[in-house]
């Protein structure tokens, strides 16, 4: 499945993203390097049950910082996430993010913004 790419303006950068599929939205952040075509093929996968939303994190591929490129910061992309669902109307989605810790440097999971629903292998929603 073609997914729909579109972009979101935010304070300071562009975000690219994704769409495949209807129903229940499942946003997918990539952590570390990656971006979202990492995550084509399980977003083909589950776009009979799901509308995927993947997207490229500030600074990450095709989504770009307005001026300089600036130090990453959790809370900054949280926010990022935040706007995404608004500017897409998606209420409340699940979230998978399997890579947030590595990214932080952290061994702790990074908080969630409100109004998100963790979604993991571990925790399928049925």
């Amino acid at each position: 499945m073609t997914p729909q790419t579109s972009t979101l303006k935010v304070p300071g950068a562009s975000l690219y993203y994704e769409m495949r599929g209807s129903g229940p939205v499942l946003l997918i952040i990539p952590g570390g390097p990656q971006d979202a075509g990492v995550f084509a093929d399980v977003a083909g996968h589950l776009a009979d049950r799901y509308t995927v939303v993947a997207y490229d994190p500030r600074g990450s591929s095709r989504s770009t910082f307005d001026g300089e490129p600036q130090e990453q910061d959790l809370d900054v992309h949280g926010d990022d996430a935040a706007r995404l669902i608004e500017a897409l109307g998606a209420g409340r989605p699940m979230c998978s993010a399997p890579a947030a810790a590595p990214r932080s440097g952290s061994t702790s999971p990074p908080a969630i913004p409100a109004g998100f629903v963790r979604w993991s292998r571990m925790s399928r929603p049925a």
